[in-house]
Formats: structure tokens, C-alpha cells, sequence
């Protein structure tokens, strides 16, 4: 989201340096982002694919997020919130949710649910 009064003919900058298909994360993004992996995304390009795995832009995939929201599910119980929306320069939307039973991965190629 842009924040109010920002130019729109020039694209706005969230100085966290994390792109994940072109769109950069927000501060609260990439803190989501950084606990959903229990870890700190370095700064880069990233990009998620329909399999929703991440990875460096141009590389292979390294990272299965389906199997870590699984996993923290398991860990949990399935009781903790989660939820991370991101667009790409285009306007696409993607988003992982889970209401703490039920989880749901979407991107403009597809989407995937897990304990509805």
C-alpha cells in the first residue's frame, strides 16, 4: 500500500530491499515474512511460484513454504493466525492466511488449502 502522498508517477520505496515478484515488502511484511520463516530474509529478489516455493529470482526454488506452514501448524496445534498479502508491480495479488486451523495460498497462478 502506498502511503498517503506519496508520488504516483514514481514507484514507491519501502527501504526493506526484500522483493518477492517484483512487488518490495513493506516494514510489517518482511516481518511477517521473517517470522513465518522463523528466520531473516536477506535483502534480494525473490520470487514465489505457483508451488508456492520461494527463492532467489532466477534460481531454483529453496524454500517450501506449503511445508513450513504445515510444520508450524503441527508445532502449534494449527492456533496461531497468520496472514501476509503482497502485490507485484502489476497489481497481482498473492497471500498466505491461516486462521489458526485452516490455512489458504494464493497467487494469480493458483491456489492451495490446507485443514478446511
Amino acid at each position: 500500500m502506498r502511503p498517503a502522498g506519496a508520488p504516483t508517477s514514481q514507484p514507491y520505496t519501502y527501504s526493506t530491499g526484500v522483493y518477492i515478484n517484483g512487488q518490495e515488502l513493506t516494514a510489517d511484511q518482511k516481518t511477517q515474512l521473517d517470522t513465518f520463516l522463523g528466520d531473516t530474509l536477506p535483502a534480494g529478489r525473490y520470487t514465489v511460484n505457483a508451488r508456492y516455493q520461494l527463492g532467489v529470482e532466477g534460481q531454483a526454488p529453496s524454500i517450501d513454504l506449503v511445508a513450513i506452514a504445515r510444520s508450524r501448524e503441527e508445532k502449534t496445534g494449527g492456533k496461531e493466525p497468520f496472514s501476509m498479502y503482497s502485490t507485484d508491480s502489476s497489481g497481482r495479488g498473492s497471500s498466505i492466511v491461516s486462521d489458526g486451523g485452516c490455512m489458504i495460498l494464493s497467487t494469480p497462478d493458483g491456489s492451495l488449502s490446507s485443514g478446511c
